[in-house]
């Protein structure tokens, strides 16, 4: 897919990777790992052009970023629970 997507919804994020191959403004949206996940430095960029924007990136282990990122509005990160 090609352009940039406004995520003021909920993207469920069905493997161990989601790969980006657009832009993605994280906007006040949630991201839902139904596992631990990661979205590593593909093709696409994150970003957020919000200031009063709150995101949620649930189930998260590792996000990259890259020049082009910008955020503006807050960002939460919740890892992984792991069960002993």
């Amino acid at each position: 897919m090609d352009g940039l997507f406004i995520n003021d919804g909920t993207i469920e994020v069905m493997s161990n990777e989601f790969l980006l191959n657009c832009d993605l403004d994280l906007s006040s949206g949630t991201i839902l790992g139904s596992q631990a996940f990661a979205i590593p430095a593909y093709n696409g960029t994150i970003m957020q052009n919000c200031s009063s924007c709150v995101a949620t990136l649930n189930n998260i282990q590792a996000l990259y970023i890259n020049h082009s990122s910008n955020f503006l509005g807050q960002v939460i990160l919740n890892a992984p629970q792991y069960r002993r």
